[in-house]
């Protein structure tokens, strides 16, 4: 069973744009808390279970627990689907922003290098 909520644990992170690795982050748990139940060693207590749905409300404990109708607190198909989508778009425009401030900085870095070249030239 703890397997088996692991890998809901992991739908739930990929359908929320993130990876697992950020979801034990938000936790405060280490990898090796998820690692050990999937090869059928530890357990994943009622504590690590009341943290993962305190701090993601919008997760259905029934889904979680039993892998029963939809992966969102009364969430119907349709929700899911809206929210899948709502979770897909915040994730691009996070990427988004986050390269824009690479192209930024890397612009930046550029005006310094060619400055410095000029600056250097014979006059």
């Amino acid at each position: 069973m703890c397997h088996q909520m692991v890998k809901r644990l992991e739908e739930y992170a990929h359908f929320k744009g993130e990876t697992l690795t950020e979801l034990q982050r938000a936790l405060g748990l280490s990898a090796a808390y998820f690692s050990a139940p999937k090869r059928g060693r530890g357990i994943f207590g009622a504590d690590s279970i009341a943290l993962v749905l305190n701090h993601y409300r919008d997760l259905s404990p029934d889904w979680l627990l039993f892998g029963n109708g939809s992966k969102l607190r009364g969430g119907t198909p349709e929700e899911v689907k809206v929210a899948e989508t709502a979770y897909k778009k915040n994730k691009v425009e996070k990427e988004y922003d986050e390269v824009l401030e690479k192209v930024n900085k890397l612009r930046t870095s550029l005006r310094k290098v060619v400055d410095t070249m000029f600056h250097e030239l014979p006059k």
